[in-house]
């Protein structure tokens, strides 16, 4: 699914009414969990609140890593919050290139995470996931997706160089 094509004129209408009644939601929001921790149920809230909310966006056309946070940055005047990856793998660039912005850290257990993550990808092959993991698929890499979604919830708290604390 193409990320534009969220935006139906039903969707449009009903965001233009929770302006309405909400206001113009600013600063910018990042959701920073990692795929099957709750971000789709952070994307839903924030939309409720009014948002323009992005999320995962196709990077198969992409032959480099690098590419991905141009395309995220591209991204950025036409959403005020972002869930999903590959926002979570930019927060120290994002909190950079967008001063003020919110971060939010879901977290989920490694176990359930991993076993919906096979659920839900089983041995279909991604290029996000084989940049983000090292592998593309979760089958048959527990260990793998499992140490590497613990090293993103344990990065320690940073300070940007606004000053400002992020996590």
């Amino acid at each position: 699914m193409h990320y534009r094509s969220r935006q139906t004129l039903q969707h449009t209408l009903a965001l233009h009414l929770r302006r309405l009644k909400y206001g113009q939601p600013r600063p910018k929001v990042f959701c920073v969990g990692f795929q099957k921790t709750g971000t789709t149920s952070i994307q839903y809230a924030l939309s409720k609140l009014g948002y323009r909310v992005g999320g995962v966006f196709p990077v198969n056309d992409l032959q480099r890593r690098e590419q991905m946070f141009k395309r995220a940055i591209e991204l950025l005047p036409q959403f005020d919050a972002f869930g999903d990856n590959p926002w979570c793998l930019y927060y120290r660039e994002l909190d950079e290139a967008v001063p003020g912005s919110k971060f939010i850290l879901t977290t989920r257990d490694p176990e359930t995470w991993y076993a919906s993550a096979c659920k839900h990808f089983g041995t279909t092959y991604s290029l996000l996931h084989e940049w983000i993991y090292g592998e593309p698929v979760p089958v048959g890499n527990k260990s793998l997706y499992i140490d590497r979604l613990l090293r993103h919830n344990r990065k320690p708290v940073f300070i940007s160089p606004t000053g400002r604390r992020t996590f």
